[in-house]
């Protein structure tokens, strides 16, 4: 990989810059000064790479273990009812259905698999979420061990187990995205060791999810461009793709079409559906605080080193992060594990530095209880949109309605729960302004508002606390 100049030189032009970009400019002025004296006290610490002797010991991998578990497993214990997004409430569903019928839906290879080992209960799925996400962190640690070295490796897991991005990703409930990363980063791994088991592992993400798949193309031809390593991945390329369209060949061809037109749409930044329903680019600046001075001259590091891989996922990331595109906010989740894999390395780097006193140690271990405390308060705060058993039961109605009924909200939150619970037509809509010319019935959730049908001029009859009927 060549560049037009000479980075040595224009490191610390390059790396301000970067910081300059990086800052989240809606913060206040106090901490802006704080992050940008930050960075500058970083730049000079870590301007020279350091040699530290030892790998780490195996110890340093159960910390931030025992905070993923934890974060992940708090959810479940504070909210029984509905645990996380409204989206593990319709999987939920679909899971219980096809551990009791055949059903042609991706869970079913989660339901099949528990179905053999002899697991016939819905609970096991919230067991197994858990488990994919912890696998995530796992597959990071030994694809960072393959990049840089082991004492990264730990560096990573730790920002992967404090980041607010990554919990918040986990608690949508975006089970398949979650798999499918967790396949990613060891076809990533695999990349690295110069497999060819990439080009299976490749296709099995293709079929779980097309966004981690297309993330994954990108990557490897972004590597092909700016690598040395041509024939390889001209080769798995070549044999990724006749895999995919081979045996996926209608479904690929359509969600390209798909993805080119729904990037085009001219509302794609108001509509929730075309962006991914994630936390946007600002939001996600402000919560990446802690590590984005890391990454920033983290950048530069591989930049000089040709560390091409780790390269390459930042710059896919990038570029399938940008507002201009179809699904860019779900794509935040990659950009922060890219984020992280540049971090890390240095982050192990200064915890070495601190390490060999006292004063040292106990800033580090400072550092690691406050922003476990940080992830662990969120993890605490994360209430789902249902909490109550009441209200699952008042839903219950909707599945015995007439056939000829629609059923109207006037909140989006709840649109994917109801739609799960009745065929009948499920509408987002003002009350205050929708003519009904057939059977409806609107809910209203605990977390509307209260008063949404106070000056409705309608005649409802009263079904239940959270279900009326014109």
């Amino acid at each position: 990989m060549t560049l037009p100049f000479k980075i040595k030189n224009k490191t610390p032009l390059l790396y301000f810059l970067l910081i300059l970009l990086a800052t989240p400019w809606q913060i206040s002025l106090p901490l802006k000064l704080s992050f940008w004296v930050f960075s500058i006290y970083l730049y000079f610490v870590l301007k020279e790479k350091t040699k530290e002797k030892g790998s780490g010991s195996w110890w340093l991998i159960l910390p931030p273990l025992v905070v993923l578990i934890l974060t992940r497993t708090i959810p479940f214990l504070r909210w029984p009812i509905m645990p996380l997004g409204a989206d593990s409430f319709i999987y939920k569903k679909i899971f219980t259905n096809c551990l009791q019928n055949p059903c042609s839906e991706k869970i079913s290879i989660i339901s099949n698999s528990l179905q053999f080992l002899g697991w016939h209960t819905p609970a096991l799925l919230s067991l197994f979420y858990i488990l994919i996400n912890i696998l995530v962190g796992l597959a990071l640690f030994i694809t960072i061990r393959s990049y840089f070295n082991k004492k990264a490796a730990y560096a990573s897991l730790f920002l992967f187990s404090i980041s607010i991005t990554q919990f918040l990703a986990y608690w949508a409930f975006y089970w398949k995205l979650m798999l499918a990363i967790a396949l990613t980063l060891s076809a990533l791994y695999l990349l690295n060791k110069k497999s060819w088991l990439v080009i299976p592992l490749a296709g099995i993400i293709g079929i779980i999810h097309p966004a981690a798949f297309l993330f994954l193309i990108i990557t490897i031809l972004i590597s092909l461009i700016i690598g040395k390593d041509r024939r390889y991945l001209s080769l798995s390329t070549l044999g990724i793709l006749l895999l995919t369209l081979a045996t996926n060949y209608q479904e690929t061809t359509g969600l390209i079409f798909d993805y080119i037109q729904k990037s085009s749409q001219k509302d794609l930044l108001s509509n929730p559906e075309l962006t991914g329903s994630f936390i946007d680019f600002k939001t996600y600046q402000k919560l990446a605080l802690a590590y984005l001075s890391f990454a920033a001259l983290g950048l530069i590091r591989v930049i000089k080193e040709k560390k091409i891989y780790p390269l390459a996922f930042f710059l896919s990331a990038l570029i399938l992060s940008l507002p201009v595109l179809y699904f860019h906010s779900r794509f935040i989740i990659f950009f922060d594990l890219a984020l992280i894999i540049l971090a890390a390395p240095l982050v192990a780097e200064i915890a070495l530095k601190l390490w060999h006193d006292l004063m040292g140690k106990v800033i580090l271990i400072a550092v690691f209880i406050s922003l476990s405390s940080l992830v662990t308060y969120q993890a605490w705060l994360a209430e789902p949109l249902i909490t109550t058993i009441s209200e699952i039961e008042s839903l219950e109605v909707l599945k015995s309605i007439e056939k000829e009924a629609v059923v109207l909200i006037n909140d989006p939150r709840y649109l994917p729960v109801l739609k799960s619970m009745t065929k009948n037509p499920v509408i987002l809509a003002d009350i205050n302004t929708y003519k009904p010319l057939k059977p409806l019935y609107i809910y209203v959730g605990e977390r509307s508002s209260s008063n949404i049908l106070d000056n409705i001029g309608l005649p409802l009859i009263k079904i239940n606390s959270h279900i009326w009927k014109y």
